[in-house]
């Protein structure tokens, strides 16, 4: 899914949280770049809020990660909401860079298949632009677009004011353009904490979430053979003495003195991750010793 390719596989086990976002995304919305609203009691509408000038992000990527962070938490927390999502692009006040951003994000989302993959359906769009002289650059922009992405898009000018009243006229409320940044990331670190609490109350108590770094994952293919876990322990098995004939023996030996550096050999199970036997832990043991002689890695 698209979670998993913006995030990883890893990710899929439980929830997304703020800490897992990039840096540069992180200071987006810390700096109040990026939100989700909705109106309180009006639960058929919510606001995809995006501040140009206050972006900090390097890559697309970082971007849609954080586009779906906040839908994926806003749906989590409220399942009574229908799903639709007002996109309110406010450009005012942004760099040329942070333009260029602006103008390609939502065609980017389109290209690579987010919008229709999102936890929520976008159903307009609303791009606010404080100078007027850029219409016809925004215009052939806006023709290289899909169409689907042309008929839900309104273009606006003007100062704040006079935007913020022409909104209006779409059923946008004024406090959607202003907003404490602070308090809001606040706030998902709240939501943070309680979808975790939630979600490890439904994980079996013998399985873990995701490996860490300095695990071993059980698995073929080149993301586990490039876990970190799995590297560390072809280098400590790494011309380490033995022979055929004591590989079952030696190979309990080495076990045992990796356990006690507190590393866990770990196998799937089903969206989680448990520990394997002891007699596991030795066949791992035993293969990498033979493909360390053998040369394979």
């Amino acid at each position: 899914g698209r979670s998993s390719n913006l995030f990883g596989p890893d990710h899929l086990t439980r929830p997304l949280t703020f800490d897992d976002l990039p840096e540069d995304a992180q200071t987006s919305i810390r700096s109040g770049g990026l939100l989700v609203r909705d109106l309180g009691n009006d639960h058929h509408r919510r606001f995809l809020v995006l501040n140009y000038k206050h972006f900090h992000f390097r890559t697309t990527m970082a971007f849609l990660q954080a586009i779906w962070y906040l839908m994926e938490m806003v749906e989590a927390l409220d399942h009574s909401v229908i799903g639709n999502h007002i996109v309110i692009a406010n450009m005012i006040g942004a760099t040329g860079q942070q333009y260029r951003i602006g103008l390609s994000s939502i065609r980017h989302m389109s290209q690579l298949g987010i919008t229709d993959c999102m936890p929520a359906e976008m159903t307009s769009t609303h791009l606010c632009f404080e100078n007027p002289r850029i219409k016809p650059f925004v215009s052939l922009v806006m023709l290289t677009s899909p169409r689907h992405v042309r008929l839900r898009t309104k273009l606006h000018y003007g100062n704040l004011p006079e935007i913020a009243l022409e909104l209006a006229t779409y059923g946008v409320p004024r406090e959607m353009l202003h907003f404490e940044p602070e308090a809001y990331v606040q706030e998902l670190r709240r939501s943070d904490a309680a979808l975790l609490q939630e979600s490890d109350e439904k994980k079996p108590s013998d399985c873990y979430h995701s490996p860490r770094q300095m695990d071993v994952v059980m698995g073929r293919g080149r993301p586990y053979q490039q876990h970190p876990g799995n590297v560390a322990l072809i280098d400590f098995l790494r011309g380490r003495p033995h022979r055929d004939i004591q590989l079952t023996v030696v190979s309990q030996i080495y076990v045992d003195q990796i356990k006690t550096k507190g590393v866990r050999f770990l196998k799937r199970r089903g969206l989680y991750w448990e520990e394997i036997s002891d007699d596991e832990a030795r066949q791992k043991v035993r293969m990498t010793l033979r493909n360390i002689s053998r040369g394979v890695r």
